[in-house]
């Protein structure tokens, strides 16, 4: 029988892998690469980086979201980031005759 190597979820965190997976020998061969099975150590630590890196791609966008100011007018989020000032304006709002009444104009 070959040797393969599973990802699984870690109940807890192992030294040397990232958090929440690991690495698990296995010795039967009944799923494909696609099922989660990976021939050598190596692809499996390199599938391992890779969602290591996109855990980090997605954390780091879900905080650019939450520090994006929202519309002062309808509140969807503007794309600029919350710097302090008194109002914002997402492009649709902007320009319009109900950001004029509310006083929302630039000087």
């Amino acid at each position: 029988m070959a040797t393969t190597w599973k990802i699984e979820r870690a109940r807890g965190h192992r030294p040397g892998y990232p958090a929440g997976w690991v690495l698990v020998r296995r010795t039967d061969n009944l799923e494909d690469s696609r099922g989660g099975i990976f021939a050598t150590r190596r692809e499996a630590r390199a599938e391992l980086a890779w969602r290591e890196k996109a855990r980090a791609a997605e954390e780091a966008l879900r905080a650019a979201a939450e520090q994006e100011a929202p519309c002062s007018l309808c509140g969807t989020r503007t794309g600029i980031a919350a710097c302090g000032a008194a109002w914002y304006l997402c492009p649709q709002c902007e320009g319009t005759a109900a950001a004029a009444a509310a006083g929302y104009t630039h000087d």
